[in-house]
């Protein structure tokens, strides 16, 4: 089932508008949302805000070319900070181009074609695909976290449950929307055993104290 997630974030309103309105004329369902980054006002003496377009998780890559279209008739300014960037920085945009904003990874591949290194279309549907495959590799718990999750179980529970179903269920959002389990098998398996005995524990001290004491 389709879900609404996280898609392009931005500080100011206006800065999507374009975006927006380009959705709204290739009927692509969006939900604009806002979350206060959680940042010391002591500090800072203010609590920045940070909205977030979000789509449908089945209507990512629609949006992708859609937003790439509508980029490539955007000329980058003379001040624009990418004109200081070296090929190999400019390159490095094109390859990891889900840390850069849509319009940067565009403006970079414009610069890098004025500079005589051109990519083709076909180019960049590869270096994604090798990207996106890069990204699906799930990571590995480090061991220490595994070793505490052990300990805890057998200590009471809760934060074994915690850690268990943190590890075992987490998730990360491909560019292209799709879902994808954030840690590897056997870490995966180890939290599936942390959760199990962290439940067992946890129910067994839930008894005692209702029972027992």
């Amino acid at each position: 089932m389709a879900e609404f997630r996280n898609y392009l974030s931005y500080s100011d309103e206006q800065e999507v508008e374009h975006y927006v309105d380009a959705f709204n004329e290739n009927n692509i369902k969006y939900n604009i949302s806002k979350s206060t980054a959680s940042v010391d006002v002591t500090f800072t003496g203010n609590n920045p805000t940070q909205f977030w377009l979000q789509i449908l998780d089945t209507d990512f890559n629609r949006a992708n070319h859609l937003i790439e279209e509508l980029n490539k008739n955007n000329a980058i300014e003379q001040d624009h900070y990418l004109n200081d960037f070296t090929d190999n920085e400019l390159i490095e945009i094109i390859h990891k181009y889900d840390e850069w904003s849509k319009l940067d990874f565009q403006l970079a591949r414009d610069l890098l074609q004025k500079r005589g290194q051109s990519y083709t279309d076909a180019q960049i549907s590869e270096i994604k695909k090798k990207r996106l495959a890069q990204l699906e590799q799930p990571e590995k718990v480090k061991r220490g976290w595994i070793l505490f999750g052990y300990i805890t179980a057998f200590l009471g529970g809760f934060i074994a449950v915690v850690i268990g179903f943190s590890i075992y269920g987490a998730k990360k959002v491909m560019p292209d929307g799709r879902k994808v389990y954030t840690y590897d098998e056997i870490s995966r398996w180890h939290a599936k055993v942390i959760l199990g005995f962290g439940t067992v524990f946890l129910i067994i001290g839930v008894l005692y104290k209702v029972f027992l004491r």
